[in-house]
């Protein structure tokens, strides 16, 4: 198996694209993304590795979050539930919903994708609500082995309410 690391520090260099076509191509999907594309706000993380450290930061995300991939690339995903970006491993969520990271990381640890509002927390310690996607994918199509998992972060406040989803206005 290539492992991640070649696409990102290869004359490839389109991690994200690989990205995108590996969700695509998953068998038996049970999260509709709709359009995934380099605008997209993601984090690749490797599953074979202790505590699950983040290997690929899409620039989106950095945009989102404030956190470059140098601040964060090795590290895992749980730095973005505290305002301070301190959080251990085990430890309780005080700033986060405790229960909601316990569902997501049963889900991780079990390769089943997952789909959780959360509240995680950028650079300067700004809330949003992240609309979180979690998708376990295999890098190669010869392998069985799910190796990575893809999150992808929305913050809710910019999601589209399409006419059909918005208030209607109270007849005089």
């Amino acid at each position: 198996m290539i492992p991640f690391s070649y696409y990102h520090n290869s004359q490839i260099n389109r991690p994200h694209a690989y990205t995108q076509i590996r969700v695509r191509v998953r068998p038996d999907p049970k999260i509709d993304l709709g359009l995934i594309d380099d605008r997209c706000a993601l984090l690749v993380c490797d599953l074979q590795q202790p505590d699950i450290p983040i290997v690929y930061c899409s620039e989106p995300f950095s945009l989102l979050t404030g956190y470059q991939p140098s601040e964060i690339l090795g590290k895992n995903c749980r730095f973005l539930q505290s305002p301070d970006g301190n959080v251990s491993k085990g430890e309780k969520r005080l700033h986060t919903n405790d229960r909601k990271v316990y569902e997501l990381k049963t889900r991780i640890n079990k390769r089943e994708e997952a789909q959780v509002t959360i509240t995680n927390y950028k650079k300067g310690g700004e809330s949003f609500e992240n609309i979180l996607t979690t998708i376990p994918i295999r890098w190669d199509s010869a392998s069985e082995e799910v190796r990575y998992v893809v999150g992808f972060q929305v913050d809710r406040r910019d999601c589209f309410v399409g006419p059909a989803l918005a208030p209607v206005p109270a007849r005089k």
